[in-house]
């Protein structure tokens, strides 16, 4: 996974790993067979007006 907060890069495996560790009755293995949908929700907290370099 990418560690840059502006910008996190997430693979399909960490993803799965967190969905199971949500809700361990997901059968990853039926999932893979079969398909399904994910929802991925983003949350932007986006301030134009102050500087990126500050901290």
């Amino acid at each position: 996974m990418d560690t840059d907060p502006r910008c996190p890069i997430f693979s399909i495996g960490y993803i799965l790993q967190k969905l199971h560790s949500q809700d361990s009755k997901i059968d990853l293995i039926d999932l893979y067979h079969q398909g399904g949908l994910i929802e991925i929700q983003q949350k932007w907290k986006c301030n134009f007006d102050s500087d990126s370099e500050k901290k």
